[in-house]
């Protein structure tokens, strides 16, 4: 709802509330930490960080209580969500099935729901994340402050430009926002942002991750914000032009390497006759249980090189100092860790080879898209503004 207030009145109670903003930003972070750590953390001085304290409980944000004894000297207290604060909710959608949750300031994710698809027409499976959304409405009504979507694809604000695992071809999906904020991204890109803040890259000011499953894809982080070009389709690192087989994609180029990386191709090259990208997922995860470091097979072989070229093209141009990869990524590395090294040295820029940015398994796995779409929900929630709306300060 738009605010009644005039516009200075507005910028002075967001300003009121930026530094708040950063301390909320801060505790997301580490919801672990104690009130002496975010105040040397954040350079506030004690008598600061105890004013904002009770700020934040009076705008029912964080409340402090007592932390379980833990020894001598002084008792030592707890941050945590106020009973009463503000939500996001969360879905993310993939070939496999949905899963929702929703998560307070601390970012955790909780109240988790999930279902497996009975076809994969838009309607029958928007028209069950959105009974599952509207259910934590009921429950929470004027706690939920916004919400985020990831999915399986590449998309354009709410739209769903193109799925190649649910044989989407530009599909709205502003009906989950159901009238609130609503924040949709490609779920590897989501995992990406879920490393950058919380997992695996969270040192590291620049990374990038690749996410392998049917195909690849991916996203770049830069101080935790993903970078996500002028319509929010960037970081479509499966359809560069990294295969080397003249197939067409469904986007309608042609050498992508979304067609030579993952378990659709995979499953090509071993003449799997699979129904689908789910079917696909699970029986080469099968093959690859089977296969040993040792003597790997050629096709996992040519899987791992591909890896590791594509993964140096990317250090070539994004120039992170991390990258972390997850699902079967982590599996043909792993199995075939010769090929991808070659690969990986040879295609990198010879000033690189020296010191190359580490390349981590992911922390986060199954769990990072849906991290991801909370910490974006999250920085739309808890913004100077939007802390000034949810205490009437607006």
């Amino acid at each position: 709802m738009a605010s009644s207030r005039p516009p200075a009145r507005r910028r002075q109670a967001e300003l009121r509330w930026s530094v708040a903003a950063d301390v909320l930003k801060a505790y997301r972070g580490e919801p672990e930490a104690s009130r002496a750590e975010l105040t040397k953390r954040l350079h506030l001085s004690s008598g600061t960080m105890t004013d904002l304290i009770s700020r934040l409980d009076a705008g029912r944000l964080i409340t402090e209580t007592a932390a379980a004894p833990s020894g001598r000297g002084r008792p030592s207290t707890q941050l945590l969500p106020h009973p009463d604060g503000p939500l996001v909710l969360a879905a993310d959608i993939t070939a496999a099935g949905w899963r929702t949750a929703v998560a307070g300031v601390d970012g955790r994710l909780g109240e988790l729901h999930s279902g497996s698809h009975d076809d994969y027409s838009p309607t029958s499976i928007l028209d069950a994340v959105g009974a599952a959304l509207s259910g934590y409405r009921r429950r929470y009504r004027h706690r939920i402050s916004a919400t985020s979507v990831s999915l399986a694809g590449t998309l354009s604000g709410t739209r769903v430009v193109q799925s190649a695992v649910l044989g989407w071809q530009q599909v709205e999906l502003s009906s989950l926002g159901a009238g609130g904020p609503l924040l949709c991204n490609n779920d590897a890109t989501l995992a990406g942002v879920a490393e950058a803040r919380r997992g695996a890259a969270r040192q590291a000011r620049v990374s990038t991750h690749l996410m392998v499953r049917s195909g690849a894809g991916g996203g770049s982080c830069q101080d935790g914000d993903p970078i996500l070009g002028a319509t929010g389709a960037s970081a479509e690192y499966g359809h560069l032009p990294f295969g080397r087989a003249p197939i067409r994609c469904s986007c309608g180029a042609v050498g992508c390497w979304d067609v030579e990386l993952g378990a659709r191709a995979l499953a090509r090259e071993l003449a799997l006759d699979l129904a689908g990208p789910v079917q696909e997922v699970t029986a080469v995860r099968e093959w690859l249980a089977a296969q040993s470091p040792d003597a790997p097979a050629p096709e996992l072989r040519a899987q791992a090189a591909s890896l590791g070229r594509g993964l140096a093209g990317l250090i070539n141009a994004v120039d992170p100092e991390l990258v972390t990869i997850s699902g079967l990524a982590t599996d043909l590395r792993r199995l075939a860790p010769g090929d991808f090294a070659d690969a990986f040295s040879q295609a990198l820029m010879s000033y690189r080879r020296s010191c190359p940015p580490p390349v981590l398994d992911a922390e986060l796995n199954e769990d990072g898209p849906l991290v991801g779409a909370v910490e974006l929900a999250l920085d739309q929630a808890l913004s100077p503004a939007a802390l000034s709306t949810w205490v009437g300060e607006d």
